[in-house]
């Protein structure tokens, strides 16, 4: 298992064995939650990207536009990437996409 950031695999494994790693949503603002709205990162990269992201107010825009695995944002002032696998970024795109169709929710 890698971050979707460094690209490296995790730093280290939990007493079952599974690799750790911090799941962070992608795009906060959408209506409702999905899985696919979240990154798996290292520790590092994921404080880095809740605390020193330059690109948030960014990101929904720059990832409907983007053509490939690698989104360029900058966090801690320095570009970086974010790999999105072919199925994880079709996902999301139709989520997004469903999510602006969708109206305001509604309280009652």
């Amino acid at each position: 298992m890698f971050c979707q950031i460094c690209k490296l695999p995790l730093p280290f494994k939990l007493g079952d064995g599974l690799y750790h790693f911090e799941k962070v949503e992608f795009l906060p603002e959408l209506k409702q939650h999905h899985y696919q709205n979240y990154l798996a990162l290292c520790p590092n990269h994921s404080a880095m990207f809740k605390l020193a992201n330059g690109s948030k107010s960014d990101l929904k825009r720059l990832f409907v536009e983007l053509e490939g695995a690698h989104l360029t944002i900058t966090l801690a002032e320095e570009p970086t990437t974010v790999r999105f696998s072919k199925i994880h970024s079709i996902d999301l795109k139709a989520i997004i996409a469903r999510d602006a169709n969708e109206g305001p929710v509604l309280e009652a």
